[in-house]
């Protein structure tokens, strides 16, 4: 195939692929110029061009086209990647807002923590009194499963933690997003999940309490309970955020409301996910190893005074997001 076939044959590209640069171009240069389908289709143009690149270098079809298709693919690549890292700086800006999120919605925060802790607090109340309580909330199997768990320092292999690092990950995300993504029921979700998992906590901590376990459960969950419970009491107040702006949408439709606020849901959410990470990863691989409990408590110790100090006094001096200052 020579050059002004191969040029006939690939031209339809090449000139939709200067289109969609050029439009991307207009105003504000950048990948906000066009559409999904459009970023997808200059995508799939950029790799067919550095394909037709390589063999216009190769077949030696002249200076003047290698120049052109060499410009097209820079600019494109210039164009894909800016926007790629734009992407990223727009998560990792929503991230570092999340302390401040938290300290602006802090009424539905303390909200959500009191009921969380609260119902767990409840919970291993009465099942330190009475066994028949742990009995009817977690069932006699899961109390007899609990008893063989932690009747003894729980300790496990490295493959062993591995691979419960992963569970770990997804058993609290799923919990947290059932706290959060429910709460468009009118906050209904988030109040159910945060009373059902704090009085089976409870009544699992209540339990091997009083059987004389709470050593064990103990040495187990101090050094991650601060990052893991911290974050599901923050999704069950992002939950009743949502069912607010539901229920109370002010001047607005409900789906309006539910978009305005939808920035600031999204970092929060953003935080409880990095807590639960951290979380997973402590549990995972940390919590069930050898280690004396009094260094536990002491990472636990550390752990809630981080936790503490993210929430309350990190982020101070960044300016408000946008959608904030314009709410």
């Amino acid at each position: 195939m020579g050059p002004d076939q191969f040029a006939a044959r690939r031209e339809p590209q090449w000139t939709r692929l200067e289109s969609l640069l050029a439009k991307a171009r207009r105003r504000a240069p950048g990948l906000g110029q066009l559409g999904p389908s459009e970023v997808w289709q200059l995508s799939k143009l950029y790799r067919g061009l550095a394909a037709d690149l390589m063999w216009v270098k190769r077949e030696r079809f002249g200076s003047e086209m290698e120049l052109r298709l060499e410009r097209l693919a820079s600019e494109a690549h210039r164009l894909l990647h800016k926007g790629q890292a734009s992407r990223q700086s727009g998560l990792l800006s929503q991230l570092l807002d999340f302390p401040g999120a938290v300290r602006r919605n802090r009424a539905w925060v303390l909200i959500a923590l009191g009921l969380f802790y609260g119902t767990t607090l409840v919970g291993g109340l009465l099942a330190w009194f009475d066994q028949v309580y742990a009995e009817a909330i977690l069932g006699p199997q899961q109390v007899l499963l609990m008893e063989d768990m932690y009747g003894e320092a729980a300790v496990r292999s490295v493959e062993a933690n591995l691979t419960m690092t992963g569970f770990y990950v997804f058993n609290n995300v799923g919990i947290a997003f059932r706290c959060f993504a429910t709460g468009f029921l009118l906050g209904i979700g988030p109040i159910f999940y945060m009373v059902f998992n704090g009085l089976n906590l409870g009544a699992v901590a209540g339990h091997l309490v009083r059987i004389g376990a709470g050593g064990n459960i103990g040495a187990f969950v101090v050094s991650h309970a601060p990052w893991e419970l911290t974050a599901i009491g923050l999704a069950g107040a992002a939950g009743l955020q949502m069912g607010w702006a539901v229920i109370a949408p002010g001047r607005h439709t409900r789906l309006g409301r539910l978009r305005r606020v939808g920035p600031e849901l999204m970092r929060q959410v953003l935080g409880i996910a990095a807590f639960l990470l951290v979380a997973a990863l402590i549990e995972g691989l940390w919590s069930a190893t050898s280690a004396p409990a009094w260094v536990k408590l002491s990472c636990g110790i550390v752990g809630a005074v981080l936790v503490g100090w993210i929430l309350i006094f990190s982020g101070r001096r960044r300016p408000l997001p946008e959608d904030v200052r314009d709410g």
